[in-house]
């Protein structure tokens, strides 16, 4: 059914991501706005170095001492509590991304590209050609492709 069916023909082939340069929050307020889990991280050949989802954000902040004091912590203000979350958060996305993510190319099949989701408990996975972003795939995207045929 969908063994001989490349990646290609079901990837996001305008896929959303953030240059290495960019902030935590700026990926945080990219997910929410366009309701995503997780967005690969691009150096200036826009390369996949990294992704950066809001499962790593959420590990992050619930390890922290911050988050296992409050509401007990010694901060007075909402932004004092937030100034503090920033720091452990990190300012940069490739301060908290997973580096060197999955990625998969464009060619290879989306039997393939399940299992590889299955077998690493992955969501999405960025698709490459010739090491630059050319699109993304979820499982969504797979599922929904399944259940249309």
């Amino acid at each position: 059914m969908f063994k001989d069916i490349s990646v290609k023909e079901i990837m996001n082939k305008e896929p959303i991501f953030i240059h290495e340069s960019r902030s935590v929050e700026e990926a945080v307020k990219i997910m929410l706005e366009h309701k995503i889990n997780g967005i690969p991280v691009v150096d200036s050949e826009q390369h996949v170095i990294g992704i950066i989802t809001l499962g790593d954000l959420l590990l992050k902040a619930t390890r922290s001492p911050l988050f296992r004091l409050w509401p007990y912590g010694s901060y007075t203000t909402t932004e004092e509590l937030m100034d503090e979350y920033k720091k452990i958060i990190g300012t940069s996305v490739t301060e908290v991304m997973t580096k060197e993510p999955m990625c998969i190319h464009e060619d290879e099949l989306i039997s393939r590209a399940a299992e590889i989701m299955y077998d690493k408990r992955i969501k999405q996975l960025p698709i490459i050609h010739e090491e630059t972003l050319v699109g993304m795939v979820t499982r969504s995207d797979i599922i929904k492709y399944i259940f249309s045929k």
